[in-house]
């Protein structure tokens, strides 16, 4: 969702960006790997609403650093609910992210992560004040230039490695290119892309402050781990990467 440029300021480059992302691991509430509907009835929304909070209080007791509300085929309203339901969750132990919705992410007063073709970080950071995290997905060095002039917290980067939770056109781009962007990027890099347990060190040396998972703690094969479940995976996750 793509704020109106003629309620927005223009920001200087010199503008400092809001709140820094911590170390540690990223975690993706992502509708299509959870098997959520795109317009679910309002029992179903009840029980997504549970899920969002359940999966984001479980995030905070694994010691997740973000955890981030991907659910691009729901409606704003559910998404709105979704969000709220994390953010109470969390309590402040964690940070909450949206994906791509500007209003959601105002009106729950979350953070908001954008991709590349979901609006000008400039205009949305007057939108949503100095105080949200913003975050940014780039897919090449290029992209990570851009950044540099622009008001955005952290950055994703990659795919690292091949996914199969996001459709996506972007070629991977390895761990080699990772390194070269955390080491020209001037906000914290999050590795983005089939992050696995075995990856946490990789990233870490490569200089990433984070990386996001998605279904290394959703999913176990096929089959969606209820949250209990999925707290343990990330629990795992986040220690590995603590001990790399």
């Amino acid at each position: 969702m793509q704020a109106n440029p003629a309620e927005m300021r223009t920001l200087s480059t010199q503008d400092a960006p809001g709140p820094r992302l911590k170390s540690g691991v990223y975690a993706i509430v992502d509708a299509d790997t959870l098997g959520w509907p795109s317009g679910p009835s309002d029992l179903q929304l009840g029980d997504i609403v549970k899920q969002s909070f359940g999966f984001a209080r479980a995030a905070a007791r694994a010691g997740a650093v973000a955890v981030q509300l991907r659910y691009k085929a729901g409606s704003s309203h559910a998404r709105l609910a979704c969000a709220i339901a994390m953010e109470q969750a969390a309590a402040g132990d964690l940070a909450v992210v949206v994906n791509d919705d500007i209003a959601v992410a105002r009106t729950a007063r979350t953070g908001l992560h954008l991709g590349q073709m979901d609006g000008d970080p400039r205009g949305v950071r007057d939108v949503l004040g100095d105080r949200a995290l913003l975050g940014w997905s780039t897919h090449n060095l290029a992209q990570v230039d851009v950044a540099a002039t622009l008001p955005v917290d952290y950055l994703g980067f990659g795919p690292v490695r091949a996914t199969q939770t996001k459709r996506s056109s972007d070629p991977v781009t390895g761990w080699a290119m990772l390194a070269d962007a955390c080491g020209r990027a001037r906000v914290p890099v999050v590795a983005i892309g089939g992050m696995q347990v075995q990856d946490a060190a990789i990233a870490r040396s490569a200089g990433a402050a984070a990386m996001a998972v998605v279904g290394a703690w959703l999913r176990d094969g096929e089959r969606v781990r209820a949250v209990a479940e999925a707290e343990d995976a990330l629990t795992l996750l986040v220690h590995a990467w603590n001990a790399g």
